[in-house]
């Protein structure tokens, strides 16, 4: 309820009231902020995802919304825009997580579907004790490689947006294809090593995107 009001001008909380601001002003709908909210909920009790669908489900609450909003912001409404974004950013979601494997399980979660260990024989002893077999690293190169598709499936959009806010989503999906490449750089191993996207990564990445290229 405390969006709703928001949204109607009616908050006290200085956070929300200029939520609701910014809300009014833009004209945003409020489904987006509502996923987003669901999805800190779920944050709070759910720590391992089953199957590659509920992890996907996740990152529809999570990351999508924030993508949609970006577009709306720049001033982009067209709807078959959105399901390129969402490629995009569930992509860009996916990415993070399978940097930060060993990150997130110190912090107890796993993001990597349970489904997908079982599938490649991987336990969560052997994440805890950091082993990082032949077995880890198919299912990294395999997670790698379908994060890399919904990259390709979001490309589309880049060159469909206006040219201002190309070139930002540019920059997003070039880091998030840098992620990948980092983690390939590691041989996957990414319980022992930090997947880092270094400086001329980086600057690759901007140089293209000012290029909108």
């Amino acid at each position: 309820m405390r969006l709703e009001h928001a949204a109607e001008g009616n908050s006290d909380d200085p956070l929300f009231a200029a939520l609701g601001e910014t809300i009014r002003r833009h004209k945003l709908p409020l489904e987006p902020f509502r996923d987003l909210l669901q999805a800190f909920r779920r944050d709070l009790t759910c720590l391992r995802y089953v199957s590659w669908e509920d992890l996907l489900d996740y990152c529809r609450l999570s990351a999508n919304p924030v993508g949609r909003l970006v577009l709306l912001l720049g001033g982009e409404s067209n709807e078959p825009f959105f399901a390129y974004s969402d490629k995009i950013c569930t992509a860009l979601q996916l990415a993070n997580h399978w940097q930060d494997v060993a990150g997130d399980f110190r912090r107890g979660r796993i993001y990597i579907p349970l489904s997908e260990m079982a599938r490649f024989g991987v336990s969560e002893d052997a994440i805890q004790r950091r082993e990082t077999g032949p077995l880890f690293k198919q299912m990294m190169a395999n997670l790698v490689e379908r994060t890399e598709a919904m990259f390709e499936e979001g490309q589309a959009l880049l060159d469909l947006v206006n040219r201002p806010l190309g070139r930002q989503l540019r920059l997003y999906w070039g880091g998030g294809m840098a992620a990948l490449r980092a983690i390939q750089s590691i041989d996957y191993d990414v319980l022992n090593h930090r997947a880092r996207v270094g400086r001329p990564a980086k600057l690759r990445v901007f140089i293209r995107a000012a290029l909108n290229r």
